[in-house]
């Protein structure tokens, strides 16, 4: 999904080089706007899940890991 997000972003960028629309806001037209939100979304999606495992590691080298255990023991409860 984050992938097609931010292929799809890319390619609505570079397609909208072509369009005769004039140009909303830092020289880009809405198109284009929306296509860099796009991106960006796709890259949030892509590397999230990526940093929670880091996340998780900095917790447990802060000292944090009791207060982790207890909280996944009451979810499991």
């Amino acid at each position: 999904m984050a992938a097609f997000l931010v292929l799809y972003g890319l390619s609505g960028l570079a397609l909208g080089t072509l369009q005769l629309d004039p140009a909303f806001l830092f020289g880009l037209q809405i198109e284009q706007l929306l296509a860099v939100a796009t991106v960006l979304c796709g890259l949030w999606y892509g590397v999230r899940p990526l940093l929670s495992p880091l996340r998780k590691l900095a917790r447990l080298q802060s000292g944090d890991a009791a207060q982790m255990r207890a909280k996944e023991d009451s979810m499991a409860a």
